[in-house]
């Protein structure tokens, strides 16, 4: 056996270099942008590593990465956010769960699931924490079906997705991080929502039988409260299991809110036809003070056509303790399970 010893040294010794040497075509091309750069594909080496089950190779995620449909406008010409919150709308046909804190949004083929989660729950395997909601409202339209959901715009921690049928017809939403508001405009839909075990509610708090007709009705679903809001004249009815929801214009809009009680449904009204356009983060740092200003920023356009742009702005406890010049009208309240 031992003249047989050396063949598999000498076989390993000719292979590795074929193993390890990469043509130009393989290698990533670095994209400078600003100080910093990006690849415009992963290193061939990590593309081949096994996945975290280690049974199975990603094989070369760079032609996966390159060749991937994305969920965009057909005419954007741009980069998109790899790693976001709310990516799972660039990279399916429909959306995961986008936690926009305090409110979680699903796009899905039926419309938009909002739902309010505000406790924990151990995942079976103990190794996630699950959050849930009592409650849950489907936003759709009557006879709607939409294309896919798509990632219509975007911002530093906002995000609107577009759901189709037609160019005539669709629904668009727009959600951010701790806007306690979802934003929802549509074409050529007659606009339904359902809900589990509702009890409807005025801006007063006081129960209200259907149909009724205002710019907002409450919903209390399980022990949550939501405010939806809507242009002046709106008629709300039932139509079977569904809320119907007609305007009465060419405002053709809701805003729907996770409110912390019913009585809080009259000055969430006064923001609710405020949507944020932009939002941008900037920081300035100081070396000579040690300190760091961090600026945040909204464009904001009222779509009930109205002259005042205030949003309401839902902040982490260390940013909003450390806020300047904002001024609440009401005490912290923590809607969001942190």
């Amino acid at each position: 056996m031992k003249p047989l010893l050396p063949l598999p040294l000498v076989f390993l010794v000719n292979l590795l270099p074929c193993l390890y040497a990469a043509t130009d075509d393989d290698l990533p091309t670095p994209v400078q942008v600003g100080k910093g750069s990006y690849a415009t594909q992963p290193p061939r080496d990590q593309a081949a590593r096994p996945d975290v089950g280690g049974k199975e190779g990603w094989g070369d995620l760079s032609q996966v990465f390159t060749h991937m449909k994305l969920w965009v406008p057909d005419d954007y010409k741009g980069p998109v956010p790899s790693t976001d919150w709310w990516t799972s709308l660039v990279t399916k046909q429909w959306s995961g769960q986008l936690w926009s804190y305090p409110a979680m949004v699903q796009a899905e083929p039926t419309g938009l699931v909002m739902s309010y989660p505000k406790t924990w729950k151990l995942s079976e395997n103990k190794r996630t924490m699950i959050m849930q909601s009592a409650s849950k409202l489907l936003v759709h339209g009557k006879g709607f079906v939409p294309e896919a959901a798509l990632a219509d715009s975007w911002s530093d921690w906002l995000v609107s997705i577009r759901m189709p049928q037609s160019p005539q017809t669709w629904m668009k939403a727009t959600i951010g991080h701790g806007l306690p508001c979802t934003w929802i405009e549509t074409s050529g839909i007659d606009l339904r929502i359902d809900v589990e075990k509702p009890n409807w509610f005025s801006a007063t708090g006081a129960a209200v039988t259907l149909p009724a007709t205002g710019t907002g009705l409450g919903v209390e679903s399980n022990g949550d409260c939501y405010g939806i809001f809507a242009p002046a004249g709106t008629r709300f009815a039932m139509d079977g299991t569904s809320l119907a929801i007609q305007f009465s214009g060419a405002q053709k809009w809701i805003s729907i809110a996770l409110l912390p009680a019913r009585r809080d449904m009259a000055l969430y009204a006064k923001y609710a036809p405020v949507v944020p356009r932009s939002t941008k983060v900037s920081w300035d740092y100081s070396p000579e003070k040690g300190e760091l200003v961090t600026t945040w920023t909204l464009q904001t356009e009222n779509l009930a056509g109205g002259s005042d742009l205030d949003v309401m702005q839902g902040w982490i406890p260390h940013h909003y303790d450390t806020a300047h010049g904002v001024k609440p009208e009401f005490a912290f309240n923590d809607l969001t399970p942190m």
